[in-house]
């Protein structure tokens, strides 16, 4: 929930002149924004479901056995749902390579020099 609420709050700085008047802000505040995006929508996917789950739980405890069938497959649908979810907010709570935001990729080849350009080009 803490990074949900960050991620409002980020989303409220885009409206503040202090952001929308300085430019190295406004790239710092959306690249934030864009980090954490993919982590809410899945927070949120997740939060629902866990909302689903309950409704479907609370269904179990009726009287009606037609219900209580398509209820328990349905239970059984959204848990497997829920692993993958989980799986997948995971992965996307691991910390980050810092280098992914590098813009660059360099190959250094040893050229004319013999075994010492191969020697500089290994290093």
């Amino acid at each position: 929930m803490e990074i949900i609420d960050h991620f409002v709050e980020i989303e409220k700085q885009f409206s503040t002149p202090e952001v929308i008047g300085n430019p190295e802000l406004i790239k710092n505040t959306a690249r934030e924004r864009s980090r954490l995006e993919p982590i809410v929508k899945k927070g949120r996917e997740y939060i629902e479901l866990i909302k689903q789950i309950e409704e479907v739980e609370e269904i179990l405890s009726g009287d009606d056995d037609e219900l209580i069938d398509l209820a328990k497959e349905e239970l059984t649908e959204l848990s497997s749902r829920k692993k993958t979810i989980e799986e997948e907010l995971k992965m996307l709570l691991l910390p980050r390579n810092p280098n992914d935001d590098k813009s660059i990729i360099m190959e250094i080849r040893a050229g004319t020099g013999g075994g010492e350009a191969a020697l500089f080009a290994a290093d």
